[in-house]
């Protein structure tokens, strides 16, 4: 296959994948969401995010990584999907398929537009990340000896 037609296959997987986090997020949205339709969005993102770095759009997976670590965050129960949750991974959702057909009518896409939105994203990471209580370490002890 030639890389134009590689190209071409990539974005046509991308707007498969854009449509079907834009249904899982109406699945959230509707508040009758589960665990694999979080577990669904995450995989189209970081789907995309993959690709895109085969491709060297790094601007596209620059910006996927930081949408697919909010997700991952839901995904693991660190982080609620509360009303301005909802919004930030709407508007990222949004801002994913731009910077996708950007990135195919021009051959690459720029963060200028998105930079705000990384900033939120980033940001609220990092909150839940702060807000989620440190992993218990393991301290090992050895066995005591039988007589």
């Amino acid at each position: 296959m030639s890389n134009e037609t590689l190209r071409d296959t990539f974005f046509a997987e991308c707007e498969e994948l854009i449509e079907s986090l834009t249904e899982g997020l109406e699945v959230v949205a509707s508040g009758a969401w589960d665990g694999e339709t979080i577990n669904a969005i995450f995989r189209a993102v970081h789907s995309i995010k993959g690709a895109a770095g085969a491709f060297g759009f790094t601007d596209l997976v620059t910006f996927a990584h930081a949408y697919e670590t909010v997700l991952d965050l839901i995904r693991s129960d660190k982080l609620d999907i509360a009303p301005e949750v909802l919004r930030l991974i709407t508007r990222s959702s949004d801002a994913l398929a731009e910077l996708v057909d950007t990135t195919r009518q021009q051959g690459s896409a720029s963060l200028d537009p998105v930079r705000d939105l990384i900033g939120e994203l980033e940001a609220t990471a990092k909150d839940a990340k702060a807000d989620t209580p440190p992993e218990p370490e393991f301290t090992w002890a050895p066995l005591a000896l039988l007589p």
